[in-house]
């Protein structure tokens, strides 16, 4: 994105100079792209749930977990998801005989014992999403 944007402002004739983002501004902005995340529907357990909560995999099974409504909110033209924003998925159904803290990635709720939708797809490596039968 920022490579386009560049040749964008060359042919323009604008002036610009690369830089690092430091703090204060560093942390501003991760605040405000947490914010935004959890405001479009991201749990916030699940994003306290790694210290990489923004890594592109993990969000990932968050689209997966309700392509349909939450595909239209990636960038599609990055070369990540050119690769992964279409994967085959396999749904199935089990049962699970006890709660190990799953988190339903639709509804963002605790997921206890019982009857429950199951996701697979393979990206990086195999993925296994848990959701409510009725989310």
């Amino acid at each position: 994105m920022f490579d386009t944007f560049r040749k964008w402002l060359e042919q323009e004739e604008y002036n610009w100079e690369s830089t690092q983002i430091l703090n204060p501004l560093q942390d501003i902005i991760e605040n405000s792209f947490e914010n935004y995340a959890l405001s479009l529907g991201l749990p916030e357990k699940f994003l306290r749930y790694t210290k990489y909560p923004f890594h592109f995999h993990r969000l990932l099974r968050w689209v997966y977990a309700d392509y349909e409504n939450r595909a239209k909110l990636c960038k599609t033209g990055w070369n990540s998801w050119k690769e992964y924003g279409k994967l085959e998925v396999e749904i199935s159904y089990t049962y699970l005989q006890e709660s190990k803290n799953y988190l339903c990635l639709k509804c963002g709720k605790n997921i206890q014992p019982g009857t429950v939708k199951v996701i697979k797809y393979t990206s990086n490596y195999p993925n296994t999403i848990y959701l409510h039968i009725n989310c």
